[in-house]
């Protein structure tokens, strides 16, 4: 999928509400992991792919059916008001770091979430140790930088199929502007103004693989479902 100088396992699988991929895509990536924390509604899609979850966190507003909590009696349920100031996904993202997570791989916040909670959710990928894939109903994330563990990346979408990529705001200072090269694009990274906030949207695979390099920022780079 990607390859660095480090690779590291994906430890942790993070299941949030919103729409959510296939099970085909979901067994595909949720692989090589240590814990499975699920989000309030992210639990719904836990039970529906048959995965075990080790957390469960959330205020439980959104979930379909409260007797999941007693199916999974044997994960750890933290519970919260839902009159707070932080979205479950958050809390999610809080337990995993306290367990040490070296790699997270989020599932879910596809097209049925809420706008304000979509704008929010991209936010993930700001924090000190973001999520490195993100699985959604109808694409697929991935986030690297020089301020990451994953400093190049090896995709292979679809020839001909979407890819777009944005620069992301993480709260590491860089003494240089943003600079992305690639290799198997349609439209070269080169020409667009990363420092003013650009991105390269509906850009397209040329070749049968990718290959993108961060030499200063960080990126968010998404692909359509393979």
């Amino acid at each position: 999928m990607f390859i660095n100088d480090k690779i590291k396992p994906m430890q942790t699988l993070i299941f949030t509400g919103g729409n959510h991929a296939e099970e085909n895509i979901i067994k595909k990536y949720a692989t090589d992991y240590k814990h499975i924390i699920a989000a309030d509604s992210g639990l719904d899609a836990v039970n529906k792919f048959k995965l075990i979850p080790n957390y469960i966190i959330g205020d439980m507003d959104s979930l379909k059916d409260n007797r999941l909590l007693a199916k999974y009696k044997n994960a750890k349920i933290e519970t919260h008001p839902s009159d707070k100031d932080f979205t479950d996904t958050e809390l999610a993202l809080q337990v995993a770091s306290r367990l040490g997570t070296e790699q997270i791989t989020l599932f879910g916040g596809g097209g049925s979430m809420r706008m304000d909670h979509l704008i929010y959710f991209l936010k993930v990928f700001e924090i000190e140790n973001p999520p490195r894939l993100w699985v959604f109903d109808t694409g697929l994330g991935f986030c690297f930088g020089s301020d990451t563990d994953v400093k190049k990346l090896y995709l292979k979408p679809p020839i001909k199929s979407t890819v777009s990529v944005f620069n992301i705001n993480s709260k590491t200072v860089f003494n240089e502007p943003p600079c992305i090269k690639s290799k198997g694009l349609h439209w070269s990274l080169d020409k667009v103004d990363w420092k003013a906030g650009g991105a390269s949207i509906s850009n397209r695979s040329d070749t049968e693989t990718i290959e993108l390099t961060s030499y200063t920022g960080r990126f968010l780079v998404l692909t359509e479902l393979y």
